[in-house]
């Protein structure tokens, strides 16, 4: 169990601001002898194992498959995908595609009834909280997540997928959105910042500045208040902030009530004025123009539907993606 430290719960602050846009897209079919060969792509891509067991190959790495398992593979890393047994035949992944419906397709490394089945997503576009999970792996993360939950909505989706029907898409996507999210959880529960997923985290002090204007983003926020959060001078901790974010506190302050903002704005519920209270703004005006600086439209055109997004500054490493390179030990395993 999670302890109750200041950096749990901070980690719990900084997931409850991630939101992850996931794009179901595939349906894998392997038969025990058969090897699916997939090349890179630029996606990191999620692996549900809806059915039977196997091996998936990333990189220089093999992780054993069985049902009810999560595996995310990094961006640009080729990917192969075998059943049980020996390989006896192999197949390119764009000469086994079969158009399915509503945008899915089928790979099909099989002649007769598959004994591996997954369904594949990829993560797509910037997340829209301060901290993506995905944006710096190191190596393939697979878990199996324990409870009923999780097994309920595999079974949806295998239900759903051997005879897909409209709107077979979206309830795909649905359904592998509320597993990823459930590993998180369990990833978050059992090892916390250990995790390989918050890897990115940093520096824990700032974490938790961080953590607290997002649980408050209404609230005065000050550097020395922040700095005594953080545990930090508030010389050394606005260079710091400055030096990991691209951003001073304050502009990440009124990052955070503007994405706040946002999404009162897309529910629809409350007016405007009320929205720029909530989030710390002491008028509508003042709001309106932070806004529209921000997202390039006013609040009332982004409510009718204006897809403007704007992010806050990111964690990660200090380290660029294309510097990344696979763990030493291998793939990260997690067993439920």
């Amino acid at each position: 169990m999670l302890k109750s430290t200041h950096t749990a719960r901070a980690l719990e602050e900084l997931m409850a601001s991630f939101e992850v846009g996931l794009e179901s897209f595939a349906v894998c079919e392997i038969q025990t002898g058969w090897r699916l060969i997939c090349p890179a792509i630029d996606a990191v891509l999620v692996h549900y194992v809806l059915r039977g067991a196997g091996v998936l190959e990333c990189g220089d790495e093999r992780i054993p498959l069985a049902r009810n398992m999560v595996v995310v593979c990094p961006r640009g890393t080729p990917k192969n995908l075998a059943g049980p047994g020996p390989v006896l035949r192999e197949v390119e992944a764009p000469d086994a595609c079969v158009l399915m419906t509503d945008g899915l397709v089928s790979f099909r490394a099989c002649d007769d009834t598959p004994d591996l089945v997954l369904v594949c997503g990829a993560i797509t576009g910037p997340s829209t909280g301060v901290y993506n999970p995905f944006s710096y792996l190191p190596a393939p993360v697979a878990a199996g997540v324990p409870g009923r939950a999780l097994a309920a909505a595999f079974e949806a989706m295998l239900e759903e997928l051997s005879e897909p029907g409209i709107g077979a898409s979206l309830l795909a996507e649905s359904l592998m959105k509320q597993c990823l999210l459930l590993m998180l959880r369990d990833q978050m529960r059992r090892l916390g910042p250990a995790s390989p997923l918050f890897a990115g985290l940093g520096d824990t002090r700032l974490t938790r500045a961080v953590a607290e204007v997002l649980k408050r983003p209404a609230a005065f926020h000050s550097v020395d208040e922040l700095a005594l959060v953080a545990g930090m001078s508030r010389s050394a901790f606005a260079a710091l902030f400055q030096s990991h974010y691209g951003a001073n506190p304050g502009e990440f302050v009124q990052a955070a009530r503007l994405r706040a903002a946002a999404r009162m704005l897309r529910m629809g519920l409350m007016p405007v004025k009320v929205i720029a209270g909530a989030v710390g703004y002491a008028s509508r005006s003042q709001f309106s123009r932070a806004f529209k600086a921000a997202y390039g439209v006013d609040p009332s055109g982004y409510r009718k539907g204006a897809d403007a997004r704007t992010t806050l500054p990111e964690l990660k490493p200090r380290r660029e993606p294309s510097d990344a390179a696979p763990a030493a030990g291998g793939p990260i395993l997690f067993d439920p």
